[in-house]
């Protein structure tokens, strides 16, 4: 059963094997190299990092194929210095990935882990669920090569939770396989043994899965070589009919022949019938005496097969009793799923209720707002200057909660996310210019700043004019709100790539807790920062009207440093 030892034994053998006939590099190789560098020499000069960084990969493999460990390594360090400089995450991952294999063939255990963490780091950070497996199982297979049996556990547990939720039967197999040694390995024998069972029962399976294709396949062959047989079976019928007329023909030629050769073997045939029946009699002994010894042996070799398939019977039996629990199990818990879901499908319609109830209680007291900005205007120039700028923002800011109020009345829009959206051509500085003046009372009073020298000339991004306003002035408000007294929010946008643009709100507040990290983005799930508390909606709309306009959010926050909003957007095809 333990195979990862076994292979072990056979790939340090035939490592040593390889090492004693080891050759130079043919000049194939060579020139294949020489070509490969100046290639590599050419993208480096013309900036093109990520032509080089697969160069580098195809100089890595062929080292590797030729066991050059050392030059094999140090190109695939380059491919991802490479892939670094041009953002290429995937690339990244997987030359860590051939890394930590590399290392492995090199019996370097330790920096082979480290590989494989590194690149299940950047896999989850891809959301590449197979990939991330692929990973774990190779870091706990290396960990267990360290004797860091435990971490192995805890890889291959997490390893198996993403392999059952892809129903991957050969990977959980495997992961049962590691989880058994593992446990065996610290002691742990009833785990060790519960996990056997698992890898048992899989591997059944999969060899059954296994024997039907095989028989499945064989019975079609067995068809196809029956109909051939037939074919064959005609065809020799009709050439025995043809031989057969042939051989009546000659054998009238020597019937009078053979009848003269019989009569004078006719005495020496009864001689030989004497000397026969002699002989048989021998025979007929030596065959009883043969025919009991083997049925005695049979009878034996059945009783024991009848006791070997005793004993599996029993261990059949505890198994299925076994299966039969867990799957009592699983209905329970399906049961309780099933209530589950009743219970927050009641309190979603519930909220959608209330949001659609607020809505419209909101529109009446925003339209006199509306109205009541719209007839200071009329009066500006009878009013004090300082209070014309109050004008302004009181009537940007009715206008702009009236419009939001009309796209939120429909209380499912936000959860079906068939929010109306209205693509359009945004200038973002236009509209962080608009989010800032709509947020500088509230800044005021705190003696907090708003930077905006950070927007390039001509940003212009595609969106729905009042979504993104609603979502920056989330951010920005909860900015606003953490931010300590004279500090400085910095508002600005970045190219993320050839076809999007990244808008960012940065604060120096006293950052996010990791605890309140992993629900930032959920709905109605309050967060708390020092002594405020928030009501848990604004951050969870933020991100439904960023993805609602084929976007995306993310952050960045430390303890004590404060916090940094990306809301990345299509860029305006002009």
């Amino acid at each position: 059963m333990n195979y990862r030892k076994a292979v072990l034994v056979c790939v340090a053998f035939l490592h040593t094997a390889y090492l004693c006939f080891t050759q130079e590099l043919s000049e194939e190789t060579q020139s294949q190299l020489t070509h490969y560098e100046q290639a590599l020499k050419v993208a480096q000069d013309e900036g093109k990092y990520d032509n080089a960084a697969g160069i580098c990969g195809k100089v890595a493999y062929i080292y590797w194929d030729n066991r050059k460990y050392a030059e094999a390594i140090s190109y695939f360090e380059k491919s991802i210095e490479y892939n670094e400089k041009v953002n290429n995450r995937n690339g990244v991952k997987s030359a860590y990935y051939n890394l930590g294999l590399l290392r492995i063939d090199n019996e370097q255990y330790v920096e082979a882990l480290n590989d494989f963490n590194s690149g299940i780091a950047i896999a989850k950070e891809l959301n590449q669920k197979n990939h991330v497996l692929s990973g774990l199982i190779n870091a706990a297979s290396v960990s267990q090569s360290l004797g860091q049996n435990q971490e192995a556990i805890n890889l291959a547990l997490e390893a198996l939770d993403i392999a059952k939720e892809m129903e991957n039967l050969n990977l959980t197999k495997r992961c049962y396989g590691i989880l058994y040694e593992s446990y065996q390995s610290v002691g742990n024998s009833e785990k060790s043994i519960e996990y056997f069972d698992l890898y048992s029962t899989v591997d059944r399976f999969l060899r059954n899965e296994q024997e039907k294709k095989v028989k499945e396949e064989s019975e079609r062959q067995v068809a196809v070589i029956s109909s051939q047989k037939a074919q064959s079976d005609r065809d020799l019928l009709s050439s025995n009919q043809k031989l057969q007329v042939a051989k009546d023909s000659l054998q009238r030629a020597r019937e009078i022949t053979e009848r003269q050769r019989l009569q004078l073997k006719l005495n020496e045939v009864t001689l030989r019938e004497q000397e026969a029946q002699l002989e048989n009699e021998r025979l007929i002994r030596n065959g009883l005496i043969i025919i009991t010894s083997l049925t005695f042996l049979f009878l034996v070799i059945l009783y024991l097969q009848y006791r070997q398939k005793q004993k599996k019977n029993k261990l059949l039996s505890k198994q299925n009793d076994q299966i039969t629990k867990q799957k009592e199990e699983i209905q329970k818990q399906g049961k309780n799923l099933s209530i589950k879901n009743e219970e927050l499908s009641a309190v979603n319609k519930e909220k959608n209720l209330m949001m659609s109830m607020v809505a419209h209680d909101l529109k009446k007291p925003i339209n006199d707002l509306t109205s009541l900005s719209q007839i200071l205007e009329q009066y500006k120039d009878k009013l004090p200057e300082d209070f014309n700028h109050l004008v302004s923002v009181l009537k940007k800011s009715s206008s702009g909660y009236r419009e939001m109020v009309h796209k939120i009345l429909d209380a499912g829009a936000i959860e079906s996310r068939k929010l109306n959206v209205v693509q359009e051509k945004l200038n973002v500085r236009e509209v962080l210019e608009d989010n800032a003046q709509s947020q500088s009372l509230t800044a005021g009073k705190k003696s907090i700043s708003f930077d905006l020298g950070n927007i390039p000339d001509n940003s212009f991004v595609k969106g729905d004019r009042i979504y993104l306003t609603q979502a920056i002035e989330n951010v920005l408000y909860n900015a606003v709100k953490y931010s300590p007294e004279g500090s400085v929010i910095e508002l600005g946008a970045a190219a993320s790539n050839g076809e999007s643009l990244e808008i960012f709100v940065k604060d120096h507040g006293p950052g996010i807790t990791s605890e309140d990290q992993k629900y930032l983005f959920e709905t109605f799930k309050p967060l708390k920062n020092g002594d405020m508390e928030s009501t848990g909606l604004g951050l969870s709309i933020s991100k439904k009207y960023i993805e609602a306009m084929s976007g995306a959010i993310r952050f960045e926050s430390s303890e004590g440093e404060g916090t940094t909003f990306f809301m990345e957007l299509p860029k305006w095809d002009s």
